[in-house]
């Protein structure tokens, strides 16, 4: 397996947004954010070995920004909606904000999509469980 790194973005506060493009042999390619674990790209060979670009997803980093739906991120420590963002785990009842009111979707105002990932320098391994 390969890894290239590259610059996808920057913000205006100077943070680059890298694309990391892993590739095995077989021509799969996956291309991943370091801005909310955001798949851009997966492409794979069809029965022909054809190879095509399968995801959903946008040209720029300022569209996924804007997104709503979550094309591609990584949604959270859970997915799906709590109803009225609230829970009770024991004892406690939780509140959580309702960015889909009435709703708690996808980890909130603050899940995982907007998060900005820092990488080590040095190298990159990856580990599949």
């Amino acid at each position: 397996m390969t890894i290239q790194k590259e610059i996808y973005a920057q913000f205006n506060n100077g943070k680059i947004i890298y694309s990391f493009t892993l590739k095995n042999k077989r021509g799969v390619e996956v291309k991943i954010l370091n801005f909310g674990g955001i798949i851009t790209s997966i492409k794979t060979p069809d029965k022909r070995g054809c190879i095509e670009n399968i995801t959903l997803g946008y040209d720029s980093l300022q569209h996924y920004i804007d997104d709503n739906s979550y094309l591609g991120a990584i949604i959270g420590r859970y997915g799906n909606r709590i109803a009225n963002g609230k829970f009770i785990l024991g004892d406690t009842l939780y509140t959580l904000a309702k960015n889909n009111p009435p709703n708690h979707l996808h980890g909130g105002d603050r899940g995982l999509i907007r998060r900005y990932g820092r990488l080590p320098q040095k190298s990159i391994k990856i580990l599949f469980l």
